[in-house]
């Protein structure tokens, strides 16, 4: 209620003409200590009152006046607690664009309430998968006046392949014991602390993505329904392979982590999906043959050499009329990779991120056979003034 009095209050000022706004600075005081009384619920400081009565006298405004109070960290804390419902309802039928639901919705008016912290409930809307999906054809991209990278994507010998696969894997293996789903989709909601409260959404992400997938295939005028043989390179723990196995007739999953792996095979058994699952220790490995490739938010965490060789290997992958998904980073801005400088530094057991350069895919395309569809600029990686991310869709030529 007191919300209401102050803007009722600074309205019924705005509307005044303009000799009694000049008769009112003379009361300024008084007004303003009344309203922040109202506002924040108890006697303000002096240093409050101070500040509400310069918005008075400057503008006589109420975003002006308003404003001047929400300064106070104490008193935006608390206005965000007072309306925690009102805010997390909008920021849903906003940013993502539904109704809430019912378990994000409480876990966001819980956060709201006892942190009163506005930004981190804004953040871990816009940085959701699912916003980023509803909301990609809207972000802005990098601006084409970019420098050249250094970038050794394809100077590697097949001993420094092995070499760098078997770094790469031990990482995501330490991952896959430690936060497998977060390692998947990097939102907070889904750490192991958080994971249980938001587990639903997590699922839900990946039949999201196969309507994409869906979407793009008809396009082309393939039917998922018709596809014999799908793979996904990359299936993590299963979040987008169990919706695709229950489309196509036969489905692979791959990944280079034994525990994601192993919550992928349950996750799997939950569903009543038949997926036949490889844990990749080759990276020249061939894939098996199939009708369609999928593969995205993967390709990146791998140095560019590696990224090169998975490309190929997806691309001789499809049969005859085959089609290829995939999303990869072309360009990080200050990005740069020396082969001989990474091989000799030690890293850390964590997700790193790498790029491409298109004209790389282009060449790899066009020497297994393949042609481009479609590329188009996503925004899979975030930070679009960082990254150019791009999903590519491709097909084996007919005989």
């Amino acid at each position: 209620m007191f919300i209401k009095k102050a803007k009722k209050c600074l309205i019924s000022i705005n509307n005044m003409k303009p000799l009694h706004k000049i008769a009112l600075r003379f009361v300024a005081k008084d007004i303003a200590d009344d309203l922040l009384h109202n506002f924040i619920g108890k006697s303000p400081t002096p240093d409050e009152v101070k500040a509400a009565t310069e918005g008075l006298k400057l503008s006589l405004s109420p975003s002006h006046t308003l404003g001047g109070l929400l300064e106070i960290p104490e008193n935006r804390a608390r206005t965000h607690r007072y309306f925690a419902n009102d805010i997390v309802d909008a920021l849903y039928r906003v940013a993502l664009k539904r109704d809430p639901d019912p378990v994000g919705f409480e876990s966001h008016i819980r956060q709201l309430s006892e942190k009163g912290k506005l930004e981190e409930v804004i953040s871990a809307f816009i940085n959701s998968p699912e916003f980023r999906q509803k909301h990609r054809g809207s972000i802005p991209f990098m601006n084409q006046s970019m420098p050249a990278m250094t970038n050794d994507y394809d100077k590697a010998t097949p001993e420094q392949l092995h070499l760098i696969s078997d770094k790469i894997k031990k990482s995501w293996e330490h991952l896959g014991k430690t936060r497998a789903h977060h390692s998947v989709l990097t939102s907070k909601d889904f750490l192991p602390d958080s994971l249980q409260q938001n587990i639903g959404t997590f699922w839900k992400s990946g039949e999201i993505e196969v309507k994409e997938i869906e979407a793009i295939l008809n396009r082309h005028n393939v039917n998922l329904n018709e596809v014999n043989t799908a793979i996904e390179y990359g299936c993590g723990v299963g979040r987008v392979t169990t919706q695709l196995a229950k489309q196509v007739k036969s489905m692979h999953a791959y990944d280079i982590s034994r525990p994601h792996l192993d919550y992928a095979k349950e996750h799997a058994e939950e569903e009543r999906v038949d997926i036949k699952f490889h844990l990749v220790s080759d990276p020249l490995g061939k894939l098996h043959p199939c009708d369609l490739f999928y593969s995205r938010i993967v390709f990146q965490h791998n140095p560019p050499p590696i990224i090169l060789q998975l490309i190929k290997n997806a691309m001789e992958s499809l049969n005859h009329g085959g089609i290829a998904i995939f999303q990869v980073p072309t360009y990080i801005k200050g990005y740069e990779f020396k082969l001989e400088e990474w091989m000799k530094k030690e890293h850390a057991l964590d997700m790193q991120m790498h790029c491409i350069p298109q004209t790389a895919i282009f060449t790899m395309a066009e020497s297994t056979g393949c042609k481009l569809l479609e590329m188009r600029e996503d925004n899979w990686c975030g930070e679009p003034d960082r990254y150019l991310s791009n999903t590519f869709v491709v097909t084996k030529n007919t005989l």
